[in-house]
């Protein structure tokens, strides 16, 4: 039984060291609305961690390492911002001086189910040297209250294996993520995606992010002229819920 969600969207859009970002900000206030949203599973202010901006990689490592101790059964963690590829792992810059790679966020959080989303580049940086299995729901009336998305996400949640870690990247090995003043080209088109679905004559059910996922690969190839190939990896047999639509 999933008891204890938690939310943590890191924030760096280079402000302090040059190559800004404009649309990180706009990431920022795009997933937490969504997330907080009926629909994105109606995560609640005390399950979003109010801090952005500002990690650094002991602060981040540290919290996440606690998760377990607070009883988190399910941390959905959102990075937008820069990053590049190093030492076989996406590594994440979080701050002026601070970064993280991929396996050391992975091993803080293996107590935990895990999704994260990640809008960043993975251009190399040189130094010296599954089976998709979709729960549907079926809905016969749009007249539930907040708790009802809860619990309907959270019931594909629960079906998420124990200690897995689910890896929804903007880009592929060795490319780079565009970013505009509307949000970073990945994230625009996931949440674009979700819109999509919300009001389509699709069947009504939990989407998982696999699902979202596959339907903004197409706007993200086309607004980047094939040059920004998202992936999504995960060690789980259940893919994590993005969207619930009625």
């Amino acid at each position: 039984m999933i008891n204890r969600r938690q939310l943590v969207i890191i924030a760096n859009n280079g402000s302090s060291t040059g190559n800004f970002l404009p649309g990180v900000q706009e990431d920022v206030e795009n997933y937490r609305d969504f997330f907080r949203s009926n629909e994105g599973g109606a995560w609640d202010d005390s399950e979003i961690v109010p801090k952005h901006c500002g990690w650094t990689e002991s602060d981040l490592i540290g919290h996440l390492s606690n998760c377990k101790t607070l009883g988190i059964d399910y941390c959905l963690i959102v990075f937008t911002g820069h990053g590049y590829f190093c030492n076989n792992s996406p590594v994440f810059e979080l701050s002026s001086g601070n970064e993280v790679s991929l396996e050391k966020i992975k091993q803080a959080v293996w107590d935990c189910r895990c999704l994260m989303i990640a809008d960043s580049c993975q251009k190399i940086h040189t130094v010296s040297e599954n089976l998709m299995l979709s729960k549907s729901f079926s809905f016969s009336s749009s007249a539930y209250g907040r708790m009802f998305y809860v619990q309907a996400y959270n019931a594909l949640l629960e079906q998420v294996t124990p200690h897995s870690f689910t890896f929804a990247s903007a880009v592929s090995k060795d490319e780079e993520a565009i970013d505009t003043d509307r949000g970073g080209l990945y994230s625009s088109s996931l949440l674009a995606a979700a819109s999509r679905i919300k009001s389509s004559s699709f069947l009504s059910r939990v989407w998982s992010i696999k699902d979202v996922h596959d339907q903004a690969i197409a706007g993200v190839r086309t607004g980047s002229a094939n040059r920004q190939h998202p992936q999504i990896t995960t060690n789980s047999l259940h893919w994590p819920p993005f969207l619930i639509k009625l």
